[in-house]
């Protein structure tokens, strides 16, 4: 053999001495890619995780950056996005994830270990463990939190309004026996006027007993009412116009200020001392006091001829007699008459017919001799005069 034969001979088995390293595996998202036995240095965006047909996400990683990066065009990554129809999102992409780039497919991270080894396929490790990359930034995932049971409480049944609130009571106005030492409104900084309302400051006149903080109903009287059992007179009918606090002394007078008003207040109405006001709630019981007790209506709010549900009536039974809010009355009217022919006489006979139930009555508030009632049912007028019998 020639030298230049020896020479080829030597050469060849000198590189079949030097090992030739690939990559034997892949490498998967949620752990590490395989280390470059070769020793070269590892790259960016441009080089670790890619080859010829794609690009493995790395921490850190956005399209913007890969399409810089790999296509020399940040403005590439709407394509990127397209060309990998898996990401839903293209702020969320995943390290590990495969990302297939215009003209190729997804890249395989490496070569194997040594000459003729297998690749195997593994699934991705579970979202939940592993961090994922929202424009850049590595975020944590939170733990997933069970659901949980929402445990209502048994609060019992939602509490039932009072019978009538204060303003309600006074509204509905009522018969005071004696009005005597009743107190006017005098003017205000603005002058005398004919008419007041809310939040207006008055002056009043001045008693011995009046102190600042009190507070005094203002209200209007109207006719005289009698009892029709007795002829006796039950006193004024009132309809109170609103309510006022004694704000200081203003010699010779108080200073006030309204505090709510039910109609106008005139600068002839008159003040009194607020009444005892107490609501009454539900369940109403019966009141055994009453029973077989009856009475009449001796008037009705603004002289009406016809009430209708709510409207306002006042009847000749009160305190004394053991009346109590809640208390609820039938109304009758008379039957009317009727003749009777009998051979006997020579003038016919007049027999009264039964009284007829009309509706019933609900008293709302209760003075010494007199108490207030609402319209609660009624079939026909329910007028003055009317009587009214305990429903026991």
């Amino acid at each position: 053999m020639n030298r230049i034969g020896s020479l080829t001979l030597l050469v060849m088995a000198a590189c079949l001495a030097v090992p030739f390293t690939y990559a034997s595996r892949l490498s998967f998202a949620g752990e590490p890619a395989a280390e470059d036995k070769s020793g070269g240095a590892s790259g960016d965006a441009t080089g670790e995780a890619r080859d010829t047909e794609g690009y493995v996400v790395k921490e850190g990683d956005t399209l913007w950056d890969i399409s810089r990066a790999n296509l020399n065009d940040p403005y590439q990554w709407e394509k990127v996005w397209k060309e990998n129809p898996d990401i839903a999102d293209p702020d969320l992409i995943y390290p590990g994830e495969k990302i297939k780039l215009p003209g190729g497919e997804a890249a395989k991270e490496g070569m194997g270990e040594s000459r003729g080894a297998s690749l195997k396929h593994r699934p991705p490790a579970e979202p939940a463990e592993r961090p994922f990359v929202d424009m850049g930034h590595t975020l944590e995932r939170l733990p997933e939190v069970k659901e949980q049971k929402v445990i209502v409480l048994d609060q019992g049944e939602p509490p039932k309004p009072p019978l009538a609130t204060e303003s309600e009571m006074l509204s509905a106005g009522f018969i005071i026996k004696d009005i005597e030492g009743a107190k006017k409104i005098t003017g205000s900084p603005e002058g005398v006027r004919n008419v007041y309302s809310s939040l207006e400051t008055v002056y009043i006149e001045a008693s011995k007993s009046m102190k600042k903080g009190d507070r005094l109903m203002i209200f209007r009287p109207e006719e005289e009412v009698y009892n029709p059992e007795t002829d006796e007179d039950l006193g004024h009918k009132v309809v109170v116009s609103g309510v006022l606090r004694v704000t200081g002394r203003k010699d010779p007078y108080f200073e006030a200020v309204i505090e709510s008003s039910f109609s106008e207040i005139l600068n002839t109405d008159l003040l009194l001392p607020m009444p005892r006001v107490t609501l009454t709630y539900p369940p109403y019981p019966k009141n055994a006091s009453l029973k077989g007790v009856s009475g009449y209506i001796v008037s009705t709010q603004g002289d009406k001829k016809y009430n209708v549900t709510t409207s306002i009536v006042y009847l000749n039974i009160g305190s004394d007699r053991g009346v109590e809010p809640g208390d609820e009355f039938i109304v009758k009217r008379p039957g009317g008459e009727t003749t009777v022919s009998d051979r006997r006489y020579i003038i016919p006979k007049h027999r009264e017919l039964p009284w007829i139930s009309v509706g019933d009555v609900q008293v709302v508030s209760v003075q010494p001799e007199s108490c207030t009632a609402r319209v609660i049912e009624f079939t026909e007028a329910v007028n003055a005069g009317y009587k009214v019998y305990y429903k026991d």
